[in-house]
């Protein structure tokens, strides 16, 4: 089954397929498919090799998870829980997420400082797109504009990619520190209230208002010692992620060495 998995039997469905509305790769089609056998004990130890690389992506996954929860649960603990917002406590007020950041698209005309070239972009979606648009500097918070995806919020710490139809939330000069308190501000709560969108019908998307009128609860001290905790975690996380993102890339050179 792993065969099927390659890229290249994915090329090769498409260009024998048949059909106009509707294209069809035919039962015949699948029978006739030529391709090379190896040994038992090979394919065994190919399929070993890809398990092992599997286990340990959904291993890493399982991690993500825990620690996006052991994040989510401190910040529900600071600022939700307990929280009044209409009777706030001494030395806290209430503000927005563009008091506090600057909303940007991956469009020319809103990103001009941006460097232009052909990059992998990050759409708030699992799977990598490729497109002549802007790399920008992190840390910053990803948001989907619209799609499927709409309201989906990402870290990312470093260099990233971006799409036009994906906003991105790059903390002002004077908050750069509170980064991953803002993030999970959009995370958890943005998130929570925007994900698929608050207008369309068809094609769900959010508009840069609805992010920079977001409001949220600050205290300058608990916000500054909240985000040095959550930032060791968050970038413990971008680690992870990256692994994962090379364990994918073996299984798919695995795959292609099939075909050899």
């Amino acid at each position: 089954m792993m065969w099927f998995r390659r890229p290249e039997f994915d090329r090769y469905a498409r260009f024998h397929s048949h059909g106009s509305a509707r294209e069809v790769f035919d039962w015949d089609e699948l029978c006739n498919l030529v391709l090379p056998i190896p040994s038992i004990s090979r394919q065994r130890e190919i399929v070993e090799e890809y398990e092992t690389l599997s286990r340990r992506i959904r291993l890493n996954e399982q991690m993500i998870a825990r620690l996006e929860e052991t994040a989510q649960a401190l910040y529900r603990k600071m600022f939700v829980d307990g929280i009044d917002k209409e009777n706030l406590p001494e030395g806290w007020r209430r503000g927005t997420v563009g008091e506090f950041c600057d909303i940007i698209t991956g469009k020319k005309d809103v990103n001009e400082s941006l460097n232009e070239g052909k990059y992998r972009f990050f759409s708030c979606s699992p799977a990598p797109y490729y497109s002549n648009e802007f790399i920008a500097k992190g840390p910053a918070a990803l948001i989907a504009g619209n799609g499927s995806y709409t309201g989906r919020v990402t870290y990312y710490d470093k260099e990233f990619d971006l799409y036009q139809r994906t906003y991105a939330c790059l903390p002002k000069k004077d908050y750069v520190d509170l980064m991953s308190y803002l993030y999970c501000v959009l995370k958890i709560e943005f998130q929570t209230k925007y994900m698929g969108g608050s207008r369309g019908s068809s094609i769900p998307y959010i508009v840069r208002g609805d992010i920079s009128d977001f409001e949220l609860v600050f205290n300058n001290d608990k916000c500054k010692s909240f985000s040095k905790d959550i930032e060791r975690l968050l970038s413990y996380i971008q680690l992870i992620i990256k692994e994962n993102e090379k364990l994918t890339e073996l299984q798919s050179l695995l795959l292609a060495r099939m075909g050899k």
